[in-house]
């Protein structure tokens, strides 16, 4: 997966397969919840998860992540 930082943070954690962290920006996040809705990254928890997601709400999902 291409990020748009040059590394990623030490404060990088998974949750549930979704990769988040301090830096890490909206629009990478919005990037796994694709992969994870499109089946692309599989996940058993993230796939079913994501599946019922509209674009709106990764895009909205992704902006709070992003700024913890």
């Amino acid at each position: 997966m291409a990020t748009s930082r040059a590394f990623w943070p030490a404060t990088l954690v998974a949750v549930g397969g979704l990769l988040l962290g301090e830096g890490v920006a909206a629009a990478d996040v919005a990037a796994q919840l694709r992969n994870f809705r499109s089946g692309k990254r599989p996940h058993e928890v993230m796939v079913v998860i994501s599946k019922p997601l509209s674009d709106d709400d990764i895009a909205d999902l992704a902006a709070f992540y992003s700024s913890l």
